[in-house]
This record gives C-alpha cells, structure tokens and sequence, in this order.
C-alpha cells in the first residue's frame, strides 16, 4: 500500500482518538498559533487524529500547491531539510512532506554548520523547515546554501513576544521571508501519481558512522511506509488504543521516526518531552502516564541515580522505592520497554526491570537496515538472512564451538538502497548478494540466538565513549615491569574500566608451586595491580586505561593451550573464551562492592573518621579500589579531574549535608588529608556559605537576575554609612586570587605603588596555613630569577593570609575577620575558580558565593571601594536588545541567562552572577564597584616561564606544537582582515592600577580588550611560530584539521591531555567568524587611559612576544618547540 494511502487511511481509522500530545499549547488555527504563549503547561494537550490529519493536509497544500503558490510550490521529488526538535509541529511537516511526496533530510540539531552545509550541498533542498529556537543556525545556513528558496518556522506561538521579535529579526536581514506554519489552508488534493511509489526516495537518513564523514542513508517510500506497522513487531505491538508512548528522541536518527509512526500505526497516543534536554524527564513521565517506554542506557542510569537519591542508603527500603517511582514517577501505567542504541550492562538492565516490574527488550539494529533483532532473534520478516564472515585476524571463525562467530551480515527488507551519492561507500558497505556488513562481531548459537560481543576491529569502545586499544596496552605493561610476565585486558562497552588476566615473573610461579598452599593470591593480585599502577604512571597512561581489578593466573598463555597463536600472538577468542566468565564476575563482584560502599558512605560516611570517608569516596568516584589510595596522594595525582570532581563534591554533599568546590577537590596544594580537615573545619562552623539551591531552587532551568539579591547572601549587623574618600594617610589592599595568573601581577603592581610606605598589601590564597599561603604565592613567581628577586624585596608591604572565598567569612576566625574588616581600605577581588569545563552549578560556591563574602567584607564596619575581574565572555552571553557595553546595566540586558553546554558559558555565567550582586550593592548601599571585563589574558612581555597555563590561548599553542597540525585557517572567511583580541598579563594588570587610583561611589565598567584592527590574527600567530621553525602541517579543510586534531590529542598520554585544548575541543567546533579589531567595544577603556596618562600601554601584538609565548611553554613543560632553534638564530 503506497505511503500516502497507508498513512492516510490510519489517520482516518482512529480520527477520534488523541494522537500527540504536548506540555506546550497546540495551535488549532492560525489564529491560535498567533496568540497562544511557549509557556510549559502543568499537564499535556492533545490533539486527536483527525485534527492531526487536517494539520498535515494543510501544511502539505502549503508546501505543494501551485495554484496557491506559483513558482515557490514544491515539486513531487523535491527536498526538504528538517531541523527541529520531536514535537508536534516537526512531525505535522513530516508527514505532510510525505503525503505531499516530498523527501525530507533531517538534520542533527547539535550538528556543526560544517556538517550540515555538506549535507545541504549534496542534498539541494529547497526547504528548510527549523525550530524556532534554532533560528540562529538557519540564518548561517541560508547565507551558505543557495539552495534554500523557503523557511518554514516550527514552534512559533505568537503571544510570545520573543517569538514574534526574532522572526521580525530575521525577516530583515534574511534573503529567504521566514513562513509560519499554514493551520487553515484547504487540504492538499491528492490525484493519482501525487504521492510516492514504493521505490521512490523518501527520506535521506545522514549519518557519520565511524569516519565522521555525513553520508545520506536512502530510505525509500516503501521504508518509511513500514514504520506505519512493519514486520516482524507483531509479537511487541498490536492495535491499542490506551497505547501511549514517551518521545524523547531525537528526529535525526531512525528510531525516532519509527517510534512516532508505530504507535499513531496502533491507535496509540506519543507524548512529547517538554524539554530539549532530559532536564523535565521525570515531570513529563508522571504527566504522560506512558505504557510504552524505549529507553537508552543513559537513560536507565538517570533513573538508577533518582532511585539511589530516593533510597538514601536505606536497603530496605527498595522495594517501597521501586513501587513510588513505578506509581508516582511514571505513571504506573508501563507495560512495555525497550533499550537499544548501544548495549546495556546486565546490572543496568536487572536493575531497570526491577523498577519497571516487566522484562526490558533488548533490540539491536542500524540506520542502514532498521530493527533486526529483539532479543538475541532475528526478526523475520523483515530478515531475509544472515551470515557469518570469517575475522581471522582477531581469531573468529564460523568453526567455532559451542557457537560459531564472525562478522556479522544480514540481508534484509528494511535495508536501504544504499548511500546517496556514495557508490564507493555501497561497494564497501554492502555485498554483491545484497548483504549489509554490520562491523559487528557476533556469536550464533545452535537455537538462532545472536549476540553481538565485538567489534571487527581491535579497539574497544568503554562505557565513558574512550576507547581502548588493548594488544598495544598489554604490550606496554608487559615490557614495563619484571613482575608482570604477562598481560590480557579486557573491557565491555557498557563498563567505563577495564580488567586485567595477569601472568606473573617466573619466580612469582615457581614460589606459588613450591610454598605449602601456594601465595597469597590476593596479596599477590594486589601487588600486580600497583605494578600495572606504576608501568601506568611511567608511561603517563590515561586513568581509564589502568585496569580497574586484576585476576592472577599461573599458567603461562603458550601454544600449547591455545592461548597464543603459531606466531605467538595472544589468540583473543580464546583468552576471551577461558576467562570471560570470571571476568564478567569480577565486574559484578566490583559493581557490588562500590554499591555497597556507597550505601555505607550514604549511612554511616558522615558518622566515620573523615579521613577514612574520604578515601572510601574518592576510590569510589575513581572506580579504583580504596586498598591502593593513601592521605598524602591528591585526587588529581590519582586520575581525578574537574568532572570525576564533580560526581565527588555531590557525593560528599549528601555524605555531610555540606559542599565541597570542585576547586579543592582537584587543587595540587590540597591532599586527600587536607581534604578531610577542610571538611571537619566546615562542619565545626555554625554559619554555612549560601548554596546554589538557595538562591536559584533546586531545578537547573533558567537564571534570573532577580534571584540574585545581596539579602539572600548577606545578613549585615548595622547598614554600612556612605562611602566617602578616606582621609586616614595609609592604605591596605586586599588581594584575592594572588596566587592565580593575574593576581600575582595585581599584587607585585600594588607593592611596587606602596614601596617605602607604611602602606599594606594582603593577599587571601587558599592554603593550610599562612606560612603555606606565603610559600604558594612565593612560587608562582619562581620561574623569572629577576622576577622573585623583586617580589623578596618588595615583600617588607606584604602580609599574605590563608582564607577561602568560598566559606562564610573567607574562611578565617573570628579575629581575622574583625581585623580584615577594620583595616582594609579597598579590596581587589580577582579570586575565582577559572574552569571552561564546569557549568554554572559547580562554579557557584567559589565564583558566586565567594563574591558576595566579599561584598559582606567590603559593607562590614566602614565601606571599602571593590575592583571586581569579570569576564569579556559576559558580554557575549545571548541578550535581548541592547548590547552589554561599558555603560549598561547588566541586569537590564541580560536578566535572564539560559544555562547551554558551550564550553565557556557556565565560568561566563558566574561573572554575570558577580556583576549582578555587585550592581545590588551599588544599588542599595553606595558601594563603589569597578568591573573590568578582561579578554584572553597573555604571557607576560618580559619575564621568563609567566603564561597562564589553562588558559585557552596557551592550550590552544601547546596543542598545535604538540600535534604539528593546524589549519591553513582558523576562520570562516579570508576576505576580512581578522584579528586575535588578547593583552599581555602585565599591560592587563598596570590598566586595573592605572584606573583604580581614584573611586567615586558610581559603578564603572571597563573592557580590556585588545582594540586594534591591525590584523593580527590567530592564523598570523601560528604562521609567526612556523617561519620561526616550529614542525607545522597544514591541513586545507577545517573539518579534516579538527578531526585529526581531536585524535592527534586523544593520543596524548594523560599529563598533556590535561594540559591541551582536549576539554575546550568544543570551542574550536567551527572556524571562527573574522572580525576587524576586537569584537568588543572599549571606549570607556581607552579614553579613560588616556585621562590616566597611560594611553601607550596599549599596542598591537608582536612577533617576539608571540615566539617568547613558545619559549615559555618551553620552559614549563619541559619542550623544545622552539627553544632551542631561536638560541641557534640569535
């Protein structure tokens, strides 16, 4: 039955019954979709089948119907390209594009503009239908794709003002007139050869697969007819009409397409997720009340995390747990499930049909062929065969007993035609008899039941998406170490560590043969996992490639036991086949363990001596055993980062009902022992700093200026008196962040100012004690002989203190605090946790929390003028209206920020946190503020060894000299003279001293950008470093350098993965847009130099500042990028 007829004849059938439903307002008309609000209701909406059939034909006679339309009207055949996110506007165009018979191109909306340019080149649609919320990216789209003659806006309600305002935005400065959705056009008038025949295109499915080149998967008519109740599901599905299923997909892949078609196939009703992003998951599913849930294993993992959150460490309570969740949280309705689109750990799934209370269908299948198999069978039809191709080079063969292996192949009805435009890919991909290679290695056995246990070739991919070569890992911890004669690793995708088969020294064999009842096996087992430690750390191994758990094996793999080949390679099948079952037990024993010491820390963590508490909950975070972790190693020292942080600093919160920054947990001066005196220290205090939760509530949705109220931080004894101009004759300068990049030049600028004077500086570094806090901020200067010597001399000025911005009072007693707030008479607060990685959640207590202590030193006892380091990224955060320039009130051009998952918004956001309070205080009591918002701050211009080390600009350099790959451009265009907008640390730190002589009670805002439109460009940067000798490839296509670049980086062993852009990979995702000077206006800035009399401290960057950067890096990394060839030259 052809597609249209099928599709139409459903709708008919069922015309009463609700279709999709929406926890936004569905519009009826186009009266309706102009008036209706975006806002997210407190329940669905739905809208039934036949008003579901009479948007579809409306919108089709508004795409197709020439006599409405002339030249625009699409034509049988003709693309459309859909960018939108699942609901019910993206599925009304849809199927009206198939009943029209137009073919759809779904894009990813998390997809690079790269990536869909070539799609959009190689496709040619005519249409781009795109979310509203995605008008942004259809703007870049239409400039590069003349292709595009019409846009069709998705998710436009038009009692939304900002709806309405960005498409009257965009309808200026577009070629293409944006449309909105037809509600009350005459249906499309279907005649004989309108619609699709069966082997017509009807969609184009792109996927990267494993190259990351898109390529368009052809689905035919006949294909996408399928979806409307295709073979081989009958035993899962039949018609029902209280079928409801969740939909939280997205429509760029398969599986989202044939979730929505299947149930509306059935009578049943799908149920849109309200948010992009998971984050009102559980909200909707007690909405939806869904009997149909396909899952993914990410999803299975949020609900264990609610279930652990729920159960609190009280075991015995889980089965009241489960039946809540089953009840309250979804819907008590759910009498299906499956999980496919990668494997799901046998824990994970019991786990999953524990809280489900029915059996959880394991489905496998690719966009190439569809759904083939459901539970270890193949589903037949739509499987025509299958065969089993020979991999002898990993040892599998169709031979084997008890069941045989190879690579899977499979020749199906649901298999596509093939790729479009792409014959050497069809060639490749599929057999001459019409066989899909899957790449899969599978196991048969004699019932017909598969499994899928490898991959054809020999990396392994973990559970964290890493992946693992593990021939080349054994061989690098069997020649590493005398003790370790032998080594097998072993992983599964669904686990994020791998374990170890370890044949020890000959000696180790020989005692356990001759000692009466041998070794001690589990000492022994304990010793090898430390040697695998240590031949891990020489060669700077990745944590995730350090086996996580070690079995002891006495007898040699020889040829003899088949264990190794003729020419002595490990024979993997085997090893697999002889250890798999202890193996995957081992997994289980150390997935029970870390549960229970979970509950334990849970119920009795808070209870225990900290130290041990610690110990437990950073092997736990680590997935390490706790027997090899002691007090004096640092969590970073042990594979910890800023992410594993995170899971930490939660965990210890519900431990001790108190946070912990991710900044101590991850700092090099802090160990696990300091660790745990910090937190017995935080829990003898009374008083605790605000957290995230208490200004922002619990949820993670938007930010609101007006949340951000200095009396939701600050309970001050007696309201400050006005400010006014001190008339004492000595002053005292607090410093915060002195020990970080910028504020140990603030603090040598300040002594330089105050030498020979009975004038002070103190600094707050966070350290144990004072003395530590002194020897911290001495080191940081230690890299410039010239440089220390100076700071030594000028430190008759300084005081420094331990304290933390983070903690009630900056952490210090009762007495220092008084003293802080008697004699200090302005303060520099450049303190912050600077981490690109982390959102704004994890930042708050140091980057939020941290300024309104200051804010409280600053009102406490006479009030005290307060410089504040913002950032230049604040100006970039989305706005509405006026741009955020030196003069604007942050609050009013940005009074709401929507947290995103770009690399620098959450850092950017804590400023615009900070600048909010600080406008507060202004506002309230007369507080006189100086913000600077400082671009990429630079090497310093003189002294050797001074760069900010996890800046992005020192990432990015270091990376491209330790890859030796760089694109022929970093920008989108050449024609526009580019420019790098960055300054020198100590031109940033003279300008803050040169504007800061002098305060009013006004609020001043300063850009410290790099104004100059001199075009010097990154691109220029790099070929400065080339010509200077530097090892540069130049890779002419963009994608082609980021790709080799990510892997080139991967590659890295683990202490330069840290020190590279790999965490900040995201931020280089496309060229950048060239600009003419700095993005940024700076004004204010400049001319306020000049009235300073310090107008020539700003000048364009150099050559030889440029090469001193490398020299630089050189020295703290311990390279020879370009040392060595500048010494020659001079």
């Amino acid at each position: 039955m052809p597609l249209d007829t099928r599709m139409a004849m459903i709708l008919d059938r069922f015309s009463a019954r609700p279709a999709l439903a929406d926890r936004h307002a569905i519009p009826g008309s186009n009266t309706d979709r102009d008036r209706l609000s975006a806002e997210v209701l407190g329940e669905y909406q739905a809208i039934t089948y036949g008003e579901a059939k009479r948007r579809v034909e409306s919108v089709a006679s508004q795409l197709r119907d020439p006599d409405r339309l002339g030249p625009e009207s699409l034509l049988k055949g003709d693309r459309v390209a859909l960018l939108g996110h699942p609901g019910v506007d993206f599925t009304t165009v849809d199927l009206a594009c198939n009943l029209a018979a137009l073919t759809t191109v779904p894009l990813q909306t998390s997809g690079s503009l790269n990536q869909h340019l070539e799609i959009l080149e190689e496709t040619r649609p005519r249409v781009l239908a795109v979310s509203i919320a995605l008008l942004a990216k259809a703007q870049d789209l239409i400039e590069h794709a003349p292709s595009l003659e019409r846009l069709l806006v998705l998710d436009y309600r038009g009692g939304e003002v900002t709806h309405r305002e960005i498409v009257q935005a965009f309808r200026k400065k577009s070629r293409v007139a944006p449309e909105l959705l037809d509600l009350d056009a005459a249906p499309f008038s279907r005649f004989p050869g309108s619609g699709f025949a069966d082997d017509e295109l009807a969609m184009l499915m792109y996927t990267s697969g494993s190259t990351g080149t898109p390529k368009g998967a052809m689905c035919s008519a006949r294909l996408v007819a399928e979806m409307w109740g295709g073979e081989g599901w009958s035993e899962f599905f039949a018609e029902d009409a209280s079928v409801a299923s969740f939909h939280y997909m997205p429509m760029s892949h398969v599986a989202g397409h044939s979730s929505v078609r299947s149930t509306l196939a059935r009578g049943g009703t799908t149920y849109f997720a309200s948010s992009t992003n998971l984050s009102s998951l559980f909200e909707d599913l007690s909405l939806a009340r869904p009997t149909e849930l396909s899952l993914v294993p990410r999803v299975c993992e949020l609900f264990r995390q609610e279930f652990q959150r729920r159960l609190g460490g009280k075991s015995a309570e889980a089965q009241q747990v489960f039946e809540s969740m089953r009840l309250h949280l979804l819907g008590g309705r759910v009498r299906w499930a499956s999980c496919t689109s990668a494997p799901i750990s046998a824990e994970l799934k019991a786990f999953t049909e524990d809280l489900l209370g029915i059996e959880v269908h394991e489905l496998y299948g690719t966009t190439e062929i569809g759904g083939v198999l459901a539970d270890g069978k193949f589903l037949i039809p739509p499987v025509i065969d299958f065969r089993l191709e020979d991999v002898p080079e990993l040892g599998y063969f169709r031979s084997d007993r008890p069941t045989a292996r190879g690579e899977l192949l499979i020749k199906s009805s649901s298999t596509v035609s093939g790729y479009f435009n792409r014959p050497e890919l069809n060639a490749e991909i599929f057999t001459s008899d019409g066989y899909y290679r899957t790449g899969d290695i599978a196991s048969v056995s004699d019932d017909g039941t598969v499994r899928i246990i490898d991959r054809k070739n020999a990396i392994i991919k973990l559970a964290q998406g890493e992946f693992v070569a593990l021939p080349s890992l054994e061989a690098i911890f069997a020649a590493g170490s005398a003790l370790l004669h032998q080594v097998f690793l072993y992983g599964r995708s669904d686990q994020s560590s791998l374990l170890a088969v370890v044949v020890p020294a000959a000696f180790l064999r020989d005692a356990n043969a001759t000692e009466k009842g041998g070794v001690d096996e589990a000492a022994l087992a304990r010793l090898l996992h430390e040697e695998l430690r240590t031949v891990a750390a020489q060669e700077n191994l990745n944590s995730y490639e350090v086996p996580a758990a070690v079995l002891v094996e006495f007898e040699p793999f020889a040829e003899s036991n088949g264990l190794l080949s003729d020419h002595r390679k490990p024979v993997r099948p085997r090893l697999n086949e002889k250890y798999k079952v202890r193996l995957d037990a081992l997994y289980e024993t150390l997935s029970a363990s870390h549960a229970d010491t979970l509950e334990q820390l849970l119920s009795t963590g808070a209870e225990r001596e900290t130290e041990e508490t610690i110990l437990l909950a950073a092997a736990l975070s680590l997935q390490i055993d706790a027997a090899n972790i002691t007090p004096n190693l640092k969590f970073r020292n042990l594979g910890g980062d800023s992410l594993t942080a995170v899971n930490l600093s939660r965990l210890l919160e519900q431990i001790y009902g108190t946070p912990v920054p991710v900044d101590v947990l991850v700092s090099d001066s802090y160990t696990l022992r300091d660790i745990a005196a910090y937190i017995d220290v935080k829990r003898s205090r009374a008083e605790q700093v605000v957290s995230f939760s208490d200004v922002h509530g619990s949820g993670d949705g938007v930010l609101r200026a007006a949340d951000l109220a200095t009396d939701k931080f600050l309970s001050l004894e007696e309201k400050p008196t006005a400010w006014e101009p001190s008339n004492t004759e000595s002053e005292v300068v607090l410093i915060t962040g002195a020990s970080g990049f910028l504020g140990r030049f603030l603090c040598i600028e300040w002594l330089r100012e105050f030498a020979g004077t009975g004038n002070r500086v103190i600094c707050l570094i966070r350290a144990s004690t004072d003395r530590a806090a002194r020897t911290r901020l001495r080191e940081t200067f230690s890299t410039d002989e010239e440089l220390l010597g100076e700071f030594d001399a000028l430190s008759e000025n300084l005081d420094v203190i331990a304290g933390d911005i983070a903690e009630p009072r900056l952490g210090l007693t009762e007495g220092g605090w008084v003293q802080l707030t008697e004699t200090v008479t302005r303060i520099v607060h450049a303190g912050a946790m600077v981490n690109h990685a982390l959102p704004y959640r994890e930042l708050f207590a140091s980057n939020v929390a941290g300024t309104a202590e200051i804010i409280r030193l600053a009102l406490t006892h006479h009030m005290k003028p307060l410089v504040f380091m913002s950032s230049i990224a604040t100006a970039l955060l989305p706005a509405e209206g006026r741009t955020l320039d030196e003069s604007a009130d942050i609050r009013a051009v940005l009074p709401e920020v929507e947290p995103t998952s770009e690399v620098v918004d959450g850092y950017a956001t804590t400023k615009w946190a900070g600048e909010v309070l600080l406008r507060e205080a202004n506002d309230r009591y007369g507080l006189p503020v100086t913000v600077f918002r400082a671009s990429m701050i630079l090497a310093h211009s003189r002294y050797a060894g001074q760069i900010n080390v996890p800046d992005t600009y020192t990432r990015l350099l270091f990376s491209l000299l330790k890859t030796g790959v760089a694109p022929r451009s970093f920008y989108s265009s050449t024609e526009v003279a580019a420019h790098y907008d960055g300054l020198p640390v100590d031109v940033v730190a003279r300008s803050i001293m040169a504007l800061t002589r002098d305060y009013s009670a006004q609020f001043r805002t300063y850009h410290l950008v790099n104004p100059f439109d001199d075009g010097v460009s990154l691109d220029l940067l790099v070929r400065w470093i080339a010509d200077a000798g530097a090892n540069i490839t130049w890779i002419d296509s963009y994608n082609e350098w980021v790709e080799r670049f990510r892997i080139s980086l991967n590659a890295l062993d683990e202490k330069d993965k840290r020190a590279s852009m790999l965490p900040l990979l995201g931020g280089l995702h496309d060229p950048e847009m060239p600009v003419p000077g700095s993005l940024i206006d700076s004004s204010a800035f400049r001319n306020a130099l000049l009235e300073a009399g310090y107008g020539d401290l700003l000048a364009p960057l150099r050559r030889e500042f440029v090469l001193k950067t490398i020299q630089d890096i050189d020295y703290i990394f311990g390279t020879d990028f370009l040392s060595h060839a500048l010494a020659r030259s001079s």
